[in-house]
């Protein structure tokens, strides 16, 4: 099998490495963009399913002189599986907010 050779120009955005940064996995409401944002800092984090990936993206990082990034590796996340399918329970007092942010399909996992 021939090798495959690497553009000469690989792209910059997070994708050329097999990742998603995680606010780009759903969409949250506009009246509560700010406070989501606020409150959810992992939602810069790049999302990636193992680790070899995360390592090419840290090597693209690097080559690149891009800077540092925080990674989200699905492989890692399997024991939270259980607790992210039961419905939320806001806080005592606190009012719930169903329909304020939803997955985007794009993204959404095979299977």
């Amino acid at each position: 099998m021939p090798a495959t050779t690497p553009p000469a120009h690989p792209p910059t955005r997070p994708e050329a490495c097999g990742a998603v940064p995680a606010g780009d996995l759903g969409a949250i409401d506009a009246r509560y963009d700010v406070a989501a944002s606020t409150a959810a800092g992992a939602l810069d984090f790049i999302v990636v399913d193992d680790t070899p990936t995360a390592q090419r993206c840290v090597e693209l990082l690097r080559r690149r002189g891009l800077g540092v990034a925080t990674f989200l590796l699905l492989d890692k996340q399997a024991h939270l599986a259980r607790r992210a399918a039961e419905k939320a329970r806001p806080p005592e007092g606190a009012a719930a907010l169903p329909g304020a942010a939803w997955p985007l399909e794009a993204h959404r996992p095979p299977g």
